[in-house]
């Protein structure tokens, strides 16, 4: 594989992508639980199944706080728990909300931990996703994603940034993160530009995944950073064609399987929270992100939409700000060559043009990744464990470290669906006489693993207390029509109501 020309091109771009790197370092800126009826939760199988389909907690302004949920509809309410640390909750819920799908607004001078307590079902903590550091505004939790098994990442265990760039105004809040290591990506030039603010009580651990730059002299306190654009990389398209090869070295060069297998396994290792960064918190630190959550389970849709999260939180504020640098000092220099105010003015606009595909991440760049994994390794887990070196017990001590909740459990049975996500369920039947005084009882046939609740009516309206298969019929029913509805529920499927037919109450 070492003399494949595609992997030869994959290491020259790495020699590039470092080069364009250290351009960034120097302007780098700081079923409901009924007692008479069966549901999941009251089975073994559904005991540790987090109900929850989706969850945020986002900023509205200052201290106020928006927390919302989806879960099945079979959830007839949701306890909202507010915390200060992702284990340290009060025992009365702040908010009750009887609806399966909902939000509540909350009030938190800092980050808000949040536990949703469904009607049924494991609790679920999460957390807003950024850290909201002015000076470090890439720094966010690597969590918080549902897997296609049902089960959640957590959050508050592993950190991702760019470069350690924090304030004064900004350590005393890093600090509370509970980081125990702290993993530079880097190079050695990058880091040697900007030093890395390690947080209290954290070990700082360099590894560099690009393995060039590195400095021979230990007391060097500059590093020399290209002024020019690398040469070949002279338009746009030029620059993109190298980031999507720098994806497919982070795959495949000696230097990045070595420092990602010491991050995956330092972050099975450690007792605190995790952080690992590069310099811009998008390229390197992408790919550790991506390729954890893929191994972890996280839909492709998901990782992809956590990749791209790094132009919200990047390109916006210190990669635009890199680009008005890179801009001005092209127009300076051209000024300083002779050229017009106009000249100078489209030379600094074409650089600015040139260098953006190095300030923002685009699908294609990660594609190429994920491509490279599934073309040499066939799956993520392989790429772990043929690729990095991490033994089945390492791969599957990550998941049980970063994963909460149980899988959701397979149907002994498959159910029978109309539509997809949509349960099949017949008409109830009613056996027995309908006169006052006699017993009616409702039979319905539903599929294997769902969860069954019933409610009897009146002329339409729900009878009181009437929610068992089998109702005897008081005085109070005589010349009313009597039907029973009944809802039918399996985790991870929307809810089916039947109703059956009524039938006229006789003295």
């Amino acid at each position: 594989m070492s003399s494949s020309p595609f992997i030869t091109r994959s290491r020259a771009a790495v020699a590039a992508f470092a080069t364009a790197s250290a351009l960034l370092a120097p302007m780098a800126l700081s079923g409901p639980a009924h007692a008479d009826t069966a549901s999941p939760a009251s089975t073994k199988a559904y005991a540790g199944v987090i109900p929850f389909t989706a969850a945020d907690v986002t900023n509205i302004s200052g201290s106020d706080w928006s927390v919302s949920w989806t879960a099945p509809a079979d959830v007839t309410s949701v306890q909202v728990f507010v915390g200060t640390s992702a284990t340290s909750f009060p025992t009365t819920p702040t908010t009750t909300v009887s609806t399966a799908a909902g939000a509540a607004t909350i009030t938190s001078a800092t980050r808000p931990w949040v536990k949703l307590v469904a009607s049924y079902g494991a609790p679920l903590v999460i957390s807003t996703r950024s850290l909201g550091l002015a000076s470090d505004a890439n720094l966010r939790d690597a969590g918080g994603y549902r897997t296609t098994t049902g089960q959640w990442v957590k959050e508050g265990v592993v950190l991702r940034s760019q470069a350690l760039a924090i304030s004064s105004g900004d350590q005393a809040a890093f600090n509370t993160l509970g980081i125990s290591t702290d993993y530079d990506l880097r190079t050695s030039c990058e880091a040697i530009q900007v030093p890395d603010v390690v947080p209290t009580g954290a070990t700082r651990v360099h590894l560099n995944v690009m393995g060039d730059g590195a400095i021979t002299d230990p007391n060097a306190t500059t590093c020399a950073a290209a002024s020019q654009i690398p040469a070949g990389m002279n338009t746009p398209a030029a620059a993109a064609a190298m980031m999507t090869q720098g994806e497919v070295a982070f795959v495949d060069s000696s230097t990045a399987k070595t420092a990602y297998q010491a991050l995956y396994t330092g972050i099975l290792g450690d007792q605190g929270v995790s952080l690992y960064h590069c310099t811009a918190g998008k390229d390197r630190t992408g790919w550790a992100s991506a390729a954890l959550l893929t191994l972890l389970g996280v839909p492709a849709a998901d990782v992809m939409r956590d990749y791209l999260l790094s132009n919200t939180y990047y390109l916006a504020g210190a990669g635009q700000q890199t680009l008005a640098g890179i801009q001005a000092s092209a127009h300076d220099a051209a000024i300083a060559h002779g050229a017009t105010e106009d000249q100078a003015a489209a030379a600094g606009a074409a650089a600015a043009a040139t260098y953006t595909p190095l300030m923002e991440v685009r699908a294609e760049y990660l594609q190429a990744g994920l491509t490279q994994v599934k073309t040499e390794y066939g799956s993520m887990e392989n790429y772990f464990e043929k690729g990095l070196g991490l033994t089945r017990t390492q791969v599957d001590g990550l998941r049980a470290k970063l994963l909460t909740g149980a899988p959701i459990p397979a149907a002994t049975t498959a159910p029978v669906h109309v539509t997809p996500g949509k349960i099949a369920v017949a008409k109830p039947t009613l056996k027995g006489k309908a006169k006052v005084g006699a017993k009616v009882t409702g039979t319905v046939k539903t599929p294997a693993g769902t969860t069954v609740s019933y409610q009897w009516l009146a002329n339409g309206k729900a009878i009181t207390g009437a929610t068992k298969a089998k109702l005897k019929l008081t005085k109070a029913l005589k010349g009313k029509r009597v039907a029973l509805r009944v809802v039918v529920a399996e985790s991870g499927y929307t809810s089916s109501t039947v109703t059956s037919k009524a039938v006229k109450v006789k003295a």
